[in-house]
Order: C-alpha cells, then structure tokens, then sequence
C-alpha cells in the first residue's frame, strides 16, 4: 500500500511539474507566433533594397531556433527521455515528435554529441550565426577524426563559417579531412545488399572520392528529367518521390549496360535471355509479361524429378533488323513526355505476343525500360500513336502516325 501511494504521490507530483513548465513556456511561444505573424505581415511591405538584408535577418532567427530545438534534444537526452518513451534511439524519439526523417532525426543527435566538444562551434551556433548545413559539416569532421580536431580547427572553422562562403568552408573540411582522416580509414566506396526472404533487396551504400560527383553526374540528369515528365503529367511517375526517382535513375543505368547495341556482331551476347521452363503437364514457368516482348527465349523441358530432358534451340523474337527499323522510326521511348532514346529502349508488342501479336515492325513500339513495365503492370494499350490506359483516358502529348505512311 505504501508503494503504491508513493508511486501515486511520485505521478501527481510529475504532472504538477510538468504543467507548471508549461506555464512558464507557453508564454514564451505565444510571443514567438505573434513575432513571427507580425514579420510574415511585414514582407509585403518590404521595397527591393529591403528584402536581402531582412532574408538574411530571418535565417540568422531561423539559425537561433534551430539552436533551441538542439538544446531541447540536449536535455532529452540527459533525462533519458527517448528511453523511457519506449524509444530504442534519440533519433527515433526526435523523428516520432518533430515528423523529420530519421536520417534528419540522426543528423541533428550527431550535432548535438559533438557540440558538447566544440564550445567555440557552440557558441556561434546558439547566437544564430551558424545554420545546420555548416554546423553538420564541421561535426562530421570531428566525428571522423576527434583526436585531431582541436581547440584551433573549432576555432578557426568556426570563424570561417561566420566569415567566408560555405563553399570555401567546404573547401576547407574536405582538406582537413584529407589530411587527418586516411590515416584512420582508407577512402573507398562501398555498397552492401541484402535480398530478404520475401524477394526485396536492402543495402547501404557509400560514394567517396571522385566516385561521389561521377554518380550524382550520372543520376541527377536522369532525376531532373523524371521530374519534368512528372511536372507534364506522366502517369507512370505520379506517386514516387525523389527516392523512388533516384533508385529508378540506378536501375536504368544498369539495365543500359547490359544492352547489346544494334549491329555488333551476332555472337555478342544477348542482352536478356528467358527461360520458358515446362513442366510434363505443359505449363510454363514465370517471366515477367515485359520480358516477353524483346528477348531470346530458349526452351526448358523437365520431368517429374525436375531432370532436364530438353533445352530446344535459341531463338531471337525481334531481329536485329526489326530492332533497327523500329528505332529509326520511333527515335525513342514513346510513352508521353519520355524522351529517353532508343537504345535505352525495348520493343513493345503492341498486340500481346501471347495473344497472338505478329513480331514484325508494324506490331512494335519503343519503350523504355520504366514505362515497359508500367504499362504491362497497369494494362495501358497503344492506339492510334499513343498509349491509353485501361479507363481510356489519353495521357501523352506527343502523337505520331499510326502505321507509319509507306
């Protein structure tokens, strides 16, 4: 009985404490709405030798209130509070309440650790003359090297960062680290995948050196024009994100490699090969439907002990001469608004090569890779020079003429 009433008493004291708290905060925000509400009025009364110096104003605040919210996550760390919210990380805490990524939530912890250890950093960061951007740039120095980063690089990159151009602070780190830190761990670039029981592939990977910019080369112009097909109404990139667009663009690049171009010589290897495997009852196995369309089949019989009894002959379903005479029409992928070219392409069957489609040229369209399994997973047709998905509405600004004229 005695525990209880304690634990009662403990409970009632806890919540008196935490709404007295409340008391003496919510004051405080109360001027900051009206502060913030009394600034957002003012913008429209700014004249144009205003408006640099009141932005600049308003991220050094910004800076400050970021300042405020680290010190919060500072305390909540100290009290334990992500742990007994039932949280297994700081980060996970800071992501659940905020509604931050948790790569954001890590990001803003990793801050938190090394401004403990750099009080000029600190300093600069609580008087909002540091923003986030600067400030992880520095922590991430620390944490690769802490036993090199001193009193002198906290104060010396701080006043860089006060003074000089985020560029030359970049600058700055990346000399820093390249000094101190291939001593601790050589620069490499790395990657790690993981295929789960359920067929999914997950993996990390890291980009260092030249390898860094020769990616983001390779990817952000293949983003860049996955966002404006998106922008002109794309149907097929409708519901994915920047991520989404980012694994799409490595996947393309990839599925590029592995294409065989037009008029090597016919002993290069194909660029897919599908096995139609069968059964004695004569069934075949999976492929996906896209797969059907432009590849060499080859066929594989089995018996009822799954012992091959007869492999067939290989046999190519668009010739290289169809191929050719498809892409010289067509110029590239003909899904509205894509306008990736014909050697990042398949050919389509227009009418299902299951369902009795011709393979010859007039039954072929291109497509690229993306919008090939899009349509074959959505049940799109092409008609009259432009694809129609299954309610019939047209989608695609580009038309072309439907057969080509002799």
């Amino acid at each position: 009985m005695f525990r209880l009433r304690t634990l009662i008493a403990f409970h009632t004291l806890s919540i008196m404490t935490a709404s007295a708290a409340a008391d003496r905060v919510e004051p405080g925000f109360s001027e900051l709405a009206a502060a913030l509400d009394a600034v957002a009025d003012a913008i429209g009364t700014l004249g144009p030798d205003d408006v640099s110096p009141f932005v600049a104003a308003l991220q050094q605040h910004a800076n400050r209130v970021s300042a405020v919210m680290r010190r919060a996550t500072e305390v909540a760390i100290r009290l334990e509070v992500p742990k007994r919210s039932g949280y297994r990380s700081a980060a996970a805490w800071l992501a659940a309440n905020t509604g931050t990524r948790r790569a954001v939530a890590q990001e803003r912890c990793r801050q938190v650790s090394a401004l403990e250890q750099l009080p000029a950093l600190r300093r600069a960061a609580d008087a909002g003359l540091v923003h986030d951007e600067q400030l992880g740039g520095i922590a991430r120095c620390y944490e690769a090297a802490p036993e090199a980063f001193d009193e002198v690089a906290d104060r010396e990159f701080t006043e860089q960062a006060v003074n000089d151009t985020p560029y030359a602070l970049a600058r700055a780190l990346q000399a820093w680290r390249q000094l101190h830190v291939p001593a601790r761990r050589a620069a490499r670039s790395t990657m790690s995948a993981i295929k789960r029981p359920d067929g999914t592939v997950h993996g990390t990977f890291e980009f260092v050196g030249s390898d860094a910019p020769l990616f983001v080369a390779l990817t952000e112009g293949h983003i860049g024009r996955s966002l404006r097909a998106k922008r002109d109404g794309d149907a097929s990139l409708q519901d994915l994100d920047v991520d989404h667009l980012r694994a799409r663009a490595l996947l393309d690049l990839l599925d590029a490699a592995t294409r065989r171009p037009l008029g090597r010589r016919p002993t290069a290897p194909d660029r897919y090969r599908v096995c139609l495997q069968v059964d004695p009852t004569g069934r075949l196995g999976d492929a996906p439907p896209e797969a059907m369309c432009d590849a060499s089949f080859f066929r594989l019989v089995m018996d009822a002990d799954s012992e091959p009894l007869d492999i067939g002959r290989t046999s190519n379903v668009w010739t290289d001469a169809q191929r050719r005479a498809v892409a010289q029409r067509d110029r590239s992928c003909r899904f509205g608004g894509c306008d990736l070219p014909a050697s990042w392409c398949d050919v389509h069957h227009i009418v299902p090569w299951d369902a009795g489609g011709r393979t010859d040229v007039t039954n072929g369209v291109l497509l690229c890779r993306h919008h090939h399994v899009f349509v074959h997973a959505n049940g799109w047709r092409y008609e009259a020079g432009t694809f129609i998905p299954p309610e019939g509405a047209l989608v695609g600004r580009r038309q072309v003429a439907w057969p080509p004229a002799a």
